[in-house]
């Protein structure tokens, strides 16, 4: 990518792209990643942008293991069959891209206005591509937008019957909710009606915060509607926009009516999106950019909406650079962030448009505009407290004992997390974090990022998991007087950045963004509940009482994960042989940490002390691998059977378990107390199979 044109506040790119088709992009993990169709409209590329040497942005095309190359040599992530249920020829007509809760989205459109979705967690490996309902069908000639908003992630179009419609998902995609937009119009009768926004073509949509922190989405559409001036019967375009609340677990509901920006011939391709502009207006702002006509010599065009009026401005042309007279087509807007030396975050927009070019190619231009900052105002790092622990596992105790007479020592059994001083157990946590927004003082919004120029945080989930690996050991030795278990857990250190959001021109905008990540792990050792209340009251100085205590893997275990050792004894074993060990790696679900924020000055040193006014919730995840494979382990060198004493046990059937929850069980894990059910830690028990005495068969 190099540049083209620049005029202050404003830089134009081209990439080598030609001969492209519809083109969309988007801001992930640190990159921007641009997605078009190539030549024949058949082949979807991506590609992507990697700092240079002279740290300025350049473009490559994304590699990816699971692509394959087109006729050209050209590596495409997905080809849209070629003609097909007795459809001739095959295209793709429009595409979307966005990032949801750290996962980067691709939506397209076949010929017939059949919608997939492709997914990938890296930018590098993607998803194959998945047919959405045949109810989201949308009409063929039309461009629609992908817009994440807090939990929940819309796709906004106009349907098969060309009507606005409403499309989201709240689970990532696997199941969604429709419905037709609505506006009112006058009826017959005089009074008005609520009907459906019809005859819509191409539709553009953002989301946003208000300066109160309420969550809206403005869309942008291209309605066609007769001209009753006309002498020849004819239909008028014109480009509106229509603004909703988004609201978590409720439908989206509209703040008003449709607003007319433009009409006719001033009506294009265009795109929305949120930030302000250097030299543009100050405040909370929306930018809409349309394309130029250069048949006409419309110029290309600029909007702005300020959030605190409700209002748009008048037209701002762009009188200079490539792209502000050809033809364009499929314009798409997002923002992109860059982090400064100073430690600051500096947010540009960029769009990018398909526009006539020579030889009847279309070519791919990219422009940017200089936007809001992120300005660092505090660090802070220290180790969560005693109310932010991951719960690692548990372990009953060491295994049950036999004396035979003998004194009871540590060398008789063990249990430990390591089988020699060079091995170690590892304990890998990734740590998923939200951001924290407070907004002019407000209780703070918590979640998966924020909408209002803080896609920072909600796309770059793979960069926010902070993955810490912690070698550790921990060894436990019988004990005549202990009956209870050893609990596990994980302190991480947290390292909190907080942020305070600014325009262009260094007005504050009220608000307060706090990202999270992980620079170290401790593992903790502490005393749990009594073996009394676990299943037939294990005791470790009372072996009878583990026998047949488990027969198999209880129905609360998950059976993919969980599994269970032999730990054998007899008075004829060597006792090099008597050390057990696993053989198996495991790792856990997703565990979710609740923790409660206390008002920001009320808990020096604590590192989620981030409320405003009032304490409030904040959840974030966890992933835990534990390395079982030749680190865990358990030693039985129980002392030989007396002569002559029958009562003594000369040979034990021991089995280690180590279980875990079945996540939607775990009301029955008898190992994970009350308070801590919506995390699944693991659990070592024991149970004796078969008990011999000296002197008898059983």
């Amino acid at each position: 990518m190099s540049a083209k044109t620049k005029h202050d506040a404003f830089e134009e790119f081209y990439t080598r792209a030609s001969n492209t088709g519809p083109a969309a992009g988007t801001f992930f993990n640190d990159k921007a990643y641009l997605f078009y169709t190539n030549g024949n409209l058949l082949d979807l590329i991506c590609m992507e942008t990697y700092l240079a040497d002279d740290k300025q942005e350049k473009i490559r095309l994304a590699k990816s293991p699971g692509k394959k190359k087109g006729p050209l040599g050209i590596e495409y992530l997905t080809k849209v069959a070629y003609g097909g249920d007795g459809v001739s020829g095959g295209y793709i007509p429009a595409l979307a891209a966005c990032a949801h809760e750290g996962v980067l989205y691709l939506f397209y459109a076949d010929q017939r206005g059949t919608l997939y979705q492709m997914t990938s967690p890296d930018g590098t490996e993607w998803s194959s591509a998945l047919t959405l309902s045949e109810r989201m069908r949308l009409r063929t000639d039309s461009r629609f937008a992908a817009v994440s908003a807090g939990t929940r992630l819309y796709l906004i179009g106009s349907g098969a019957d060309s009507k606005l419609a409403l499309n989201w998902t709240d689970d990532g995609g696997q199941t969604w909710e429709r419905t037709d937009a609505r506006e009112q119009r006058p009826a017959k009768d005089g009074k008005t009606e609520e009907v459906g926004i019809a005859d819509v073509t191409h539709t553009a949509a953002c989301s946003y915060r208000e300066p109160g922190g309420e969550v809206r989405i403005m869309v942008g559409y291209i309605q066609r509607s007769p001209d009753k001036k006309a002498v020849i019967p004819r239909k008028k375009e014109a480009l509106k926009t229509w603004l909703l609340h988004h609201e978590e677990n409720a439908p989206p509901r509209k703040v008003n009516e449709p607003h007319s920006i433009a009409e006719d011939e001033n009506v294009s391709h265009f795109a929305i999106v949120p930030g302000s502009i250097e030299n543009g207006c100050t405040g909370s702002v929306l930018q809409m950019f349309v394309s130029g006509k250069a048949e006409k010599n419309i110029k290309a065009r600029r909007y702005e909406y300020s959030a605190s009026s409700g209002h748009w401005s008048p037209p701002i042309l762009r009188n200079w650079g490539h792209m502000s007279t050809p033809t364009g087509h499929h314009v798409d807007a997002f923002q992109f962030f860059k982090p400064t030396d100073e430690g600051h975050i500096r947010s540009e927009i960029w769009f990018t448009q398909t526009f006539d070019g020579s030889g009847m190619k279309k070519h791919l231009g990219i422009g940017r505009y200089r936007s809001d900052r992120l300005t660092l105002t505090d660090t802070l790092t220290n180790w969560a407290n005693d109310d932010h622990l991951t719960f690692l596992g548990v372990v009953e105790s060491p295994p049950p004992h036999v004396l035979n007479g003998s004194e009871l020592t540590d060398s008789i059994c063990s249990f430990r997390f390591k089988w020699s001083k060079e091995e170690q157990a590892a304990v890998s946590a990734k740590y998923k974090f939200g951001a924290s927004l407070n907004f002019s003082g407000k209780v703070p919004v918590v979640g998966l990022g924020g909408e209002m120029k803080i896609a920072y945080e909600r796309t770059r989930s793979v960069t926010s998991e902070m993955k810490s690996i912690k070698e550790f050991s921990i060894e436990l030795y019988p004990s005549a007087t202990k009956k209870t278990a050893t609990h596990l857990y994980i302190r991480p250190n947290i390292t909190r950045h907080t942020y305070k959001l600014a325009d262009w021109q260094e007005n504050d905008l009220g608000v307060q963004l706090s990202l999270f990540s992980v620079s170290d792990l401790s593992i903790e050792a502490r005393k749990g509940r009594s073996l009394s209340t676990f299943p037939k009251q294990p005791d470790p100085n009372r072996i009878e009482n583990y026998v047949q205590r488990f027969t198999a893997l209880p129905d609360y275990a998950d059976k993919q994960l969980s599994f269970s050792m032999p730990v054998n004894w007899s008075e004829s074993m060597k006792i090099e042989e008597n050390f057990i060990k696993v053989s198996k790696t495991v790792t856990s679900v997703s565990n979710s940490v609740s923790v409660e924020c206390e008002p920001a000055g009320e808990a020096p040193g604590d590192i989620f002390s981030i409320g405003v006014g009032s304490s409030f919730m904040y959840t974030y995840e966890v992933n835990v691998s534990t390395q079982f494979s030749s680190q865990m382990g358990c030693t039985v060198r129980y002392p030989n059977p007396r002569p002559g004493e029958t009562d003594d046990i000369s040979e034990v059937k021991l089995l280690m378990y180590v279980f875990y929850p079945d996540k939607n069980k775990t009301d029955r894990c008898y190992w994970i107390p009350q308070e801590t059910k919506n995390q699944f830690p693991w659990c070592v028990a024991w149970s004796v199979d078969e008990l011999v005495r000296q002197g008898s068969s059983q």
